[in-house]
């Protein structure tokens, strides 16, 4: 079974084989997604402490983990979140690359300009069967059940802009609104979106 960050990886990629610009500076936010849904964190007097001693055996999630731990002092979520941002594009390339070990995502070249070339990945028929993109498409438009993990990938998907790839012009248009207001119940999750959109905005603002 995938973790949370492995399906938001296959998630975003898009069509042409690239991931859009939004995969890689989400990566550490949605792991601390998946250590909440663990049970792996708690948020006591607005700082996010382990809630437990043990690990997840996942070596990825157990680096943040381990990270949070050596704090001298809890952190709140947007400071933990500042701190894992440069680690980010690394655990995004140790995943990318554990789904294509595990026989999830494909690899290959693809030329451009004549005389370079690039990266390109695509799901293989094991990922895509994993790719929460249907099942998204289905909580929005057929009102469908909804966990808090597909609530929190499908608003990472729209921190990424991805809605515009899983849902048509008209689709988006409808369900403006619906989209939106799909949010996890966890109220640690939701802290997480918004601390992570915040930073976002001020990384971004601060690069205008």
């Amino acid at each position: 079974m995938l973790t949370l960050p492995e399906k938001y990886i296959i998630l975003l990629l898009g069509d042409r084989g690239h991931f859009c610009s939004g995969v890689s500076i989400n990566t550490a936010a949605i792991m601390l997604c998946e250590l909440v849904l663990r049970k792996q964190l708690a948020l006591v007097d607005n700082k996010l402490i382990a809630h437990t001693t043990s690990f997840t055996g996942d070596n990825l999630l157990d680096q943040l983990l381990t990270g949070i731990n050596q704090r001298k002092k809890p952190g709140k979520i947007y400071q933990i979140l500042e701190h894992s941002y440069s680690s980010s594009p690394q655990w995004y390339h140790s995943y990318r690359d554990r789904l294509i070990a595990n026989g999830y995502l494909s690899q290959s070249k693809e030329k451009f300009l004549f005389f370079f070339s690039r990266n390109v990945y695509f799901p293989t028929p094991t990922g895509e069967k994993e790719n929460p993109k249907e099942a998204l498409r289905s909580i929005v438009l057929n009102f469908a059940s909804c966990s808090d993990e597909s609530s929190v990938l499908l608003q990472f998907a729209l921190i990424a802009n991805m809605h515009y790839v899983i849902f048509d012009r008209d689709e988006r248009k409808r369900n403006k609104q619906r989209l939106k207001e799909i949010l996890p119940v966890d109220p640690v999750l939701q802290k997480i979106l918004t601390d992570q959109r915040a930073m976002l905005a001020a990384i971004e603002a601060a690069a205008s």
